[in-house]
């Protein structure tokens, strides 16, 4: 029987992409007849108590979860464990992978061999230390998922000297992985162009998710224009007063718009409540529900919509999604957002009127149509073989 070890700094129960790629992973491994140690983050509510882990084979993996490791890094007292903690605020990424990266390790059962070892993780550092499983012997093939290449933009570091040095850090951790990883997984093409020192071990799989997908029951006008967005917003960075203006002024052209909100309702009670005014009646507002639920309901629309932050840090988790959904995508944002986002759908600047012609001449093209999952968790397989 062989064996593979799986390193993810999200937990399997977790709602983002990068968990359900994990999810989409360990579907292969075990479908295969793999052995399976996994390594994830510890949650305050132990995964064997989620739903998940009986539907996606969690109860045939060896599980190891690692306990929050920022908190114990700053649990030394006195005035060094001051010093220290200062230090550690301010070289590691907000993300925390610096700090998983090395208590995962230790989880790692000793002295025992793998024939794969799967690093789902972006920042590298994760899996910079599991080259050292590598050059020990105990992996024969590591296969690193980059997942959500701009999980953290390191450039927007508002302190030249310290993104200088983090920008130096990273080029430094890609090098060494790039060159020593048997395989890198990238899910999407455009993303290529962010990482200079990708050799030919590369391989562009789009995002592999369980092949058990829940399904949402969402009835859907279809003599309507159905628009989507999924998520929250924020003030100042990312607000949707120009997107709703601009929808207000199609409906008043006669446009059969329906504008559907799924997220944190409670949150943006606010800004959907002078929506459903505005658009009298065509907007319907849920709360959030499970990703892959949304990722079946969010093919169904005609558009996408994705209100990118003001400024350079950005989060595109929904973009891996959108893309993989096959419907237009709308990107909303900043002149400085246009190099880095323009490859994922059309894009329109934040101003009302821009919206509604850009939707406008968007309603004009067909549909992109759907990727193919199924294509995606076959190439995926392949790397095991």
């Amino acid at each position: 029987m062989k064996k593979t070890l799986i390193l993810s700094t999200f937990s399997p129960i977790e709602n983002f992409p990068r968990a359900l790629e994990l999810l989409g992973i360990l579907d292969i491994v075990l479908d295969l007849g793999h052995e399976v140690d996994l390594v994830v983050p510890e949650l305050a509510q132990r995964v064997e108590n989620h739903m998940r882990y009986d539907l996606y084979g969690l109860h045939r993996v060896n599980l190891f979860q690692v306990p929050n490791a920022r908190t114990d890094a700053l649990r030394v007292g006195g005035k060094f464990g001051s010093l220290l903690g200062k230090l550690i605020n301010r070289l590691s990424p907000p993300d925390g992978g610096v700090f998983f990266a090395f208590r995962a390790l230790p989880f790692v059962p000793k002295g025992k061999t793998y024939d794969f070892c799967v690093c789902i993780a972006n920042p590298l550092s994760l899996a910079y230390k599991a080259l050292g499983l590598k050059r020990q012997q105990r992996v024969r093939k590591l296969i690193v998922d980059l997942g959500d290449p701009y999980f953290h933009d390191f450039t927007s570091d508002a302190h030249t000297r310290k993104r200088r040095f983090k920008l130096w850090l990273k080029e430094r951790i890609e090098r060494k992985v790039f060159e020593q990883a048997d395989h890198i997984v990238i899910p999407i093409r455009q993303m290529l162009s962010e990482f200079p020192f990708l050799g030919n071990n590369h391989v562009v799989i789009e995002q592999v998710f369980p092949n058990r997908s829940a399904r949402f029951a969402y009835a859907l006008d279809s003599n309507a224009i159905n628009i989507l967005y999924a998520g929250s917003f924020y003030r100042p960075y990312r607000q949707p007063e120009e997107l709703f203006e601009a929808l207000e002024w199609l409906l008043q052209k006669g446009l059969p718009i329906r504008f559907h909100y799924f997220g944190n309702l409670p949150a943006n009670r606010q800004w959907l409540d002078k929506a459903g005014v505005r658009l009298k009646g065509n907007m319907q507002v849920h709360d959030s529900i499970n990703r892959e639920a949304l990722l079946d309901l969010m093919a169904r629309m005609d558009v996408l919509v994705n209100l990118l932050n003001k400024g350079l840090n950005q989060f595109p988790s929904k973009l891996i999604d959108y893309k993989l959904a096959g419907s237009r995508i709308l990107n909303i944002g900043y002149a400085d957002s246009l190099s880095k986002f323009d490859l994922f759908g059309d894009f329109c600047l934040n101003e009302a009127t821009s919206i509604a012609q850009k939707l406008e001449e968007m309603l004009q093209k067909p549909k992109p149509g759907p990727q193919s999952e199924r294509a995606s968790f076959q190439q995926y397989r392949q790397l095991f073989l």
